[in-house]
């Protein structure tokens, strides 16, 4: 069986098959303190790539992830860029961006390994999209940051569970760095469920404008559901990172598209 060709994007193994992919591995190696039915692999390479001849795309690209007995809502659909959980046949696994590795398509090809189980499409966008955020994500004026970062409710924020019904939050604001003198006034989309109910809204609405107040910043906060965000928004509004903004001092991250 040429395994190279039964693999897809988001095809998954688990246990000992999971395990001998993982001795591969040609980069770093995952962690590998756990036992081999608590390990779980996808591929993300692209179709495309997988199925091309080896001396054009000698690799394919796969992650590690590990069952966990339940998922932490700050880490469900992508909200932090490092980790994810998510849940795949009724299981729950947790997974690391550092836990990337490759392997080369020959050494696939001389395993034996059974036909492979695929992620459902909403579980694969999920995983997608948080993989490419980790290149993607949005740069915001250094005076904004560093202002925000002196706001301690905004470190709690980042820190609570309160963000578990928030799916995204998305911010408009000067790209200039201001003078002390001036305020930033960020317009804020801050994206919730269809049917939270009113004792949420009202806490999550009074925890977010707490958080981005003061030090020089004056927010407009709207709470919105995925319907009511537009393409016009979406193309003048940028995804905030709450875990990547958390860190005190951290870095601008890089330039480039912020793609949903």
């Amino acid at each position: 069986m040429n395994n190279r060709l039964s693999i897809r994007q988001g095809s998954f193994f688990t246990g000992k098959n999971a395990e001998g992919i993982q001795k591969h591995c040609i980069d770093a190696k995952p962690d590998s303190n756990h036992a081999s039915e608590e390990i779980i692999i996808v591929a993300l390479s692209q179709d495309c790539d997988i199925v091309r001849e080896k001396t054009q795309e000698p690799f394919i690209e796969f992650i590690s992830g590990t069952k966990i007995s339940v998922s932490n809502g700050n880490y469900l659909n992508g909200k932090n860029p490092r980790v994810l959980d998510i849940r795949i046949e009724q299981l729950d696994y947790e997974f690391s961006i550092h836990d990337k590795f490759r392997v080369k398509k020959e050494n696939l090809e001389n395993l034996y390994l059974p036909e492979p189980e695929k992620l459902d499409q909403k579980n694969l966008d999920i995983l997608r999209k948080w993989v490419s955020k980790r290149y993607t994500r949005a740069a915001f004026p250094d005076n904004f940051n560093g202002r925000l970062g002196k706001n301690k409710a905004y470190t709690k924020l980042a820190k609570s569970n309160i963000s578990q019904d928030v799916r995204e939050v998305f911010i408009f604001v000067e790209e200039s760095e201001l003078d002390e003198k001036t305020s930033y006034k960020p317009r804020i989309l801050v994206v919730i469920p269809e049917n939270l109910n009113k004792d949420k809204q009202e806490k999550i609405e009074a925890a977010y404008e707490n958080a981005f107040t003061g030090n020089g910043i004056d927010p407009d906060i709207q709470l919105v559901t995925e319907n009511d965000v537009t393409l016009a928004d979406l193309r003048t509004y940028k995804r905030w990172d709450m875990d990547y903004y958390s860190l005190e001092g951290a870095e601008t991250p890089p330039e480039g598209i912020d793609i949903l």
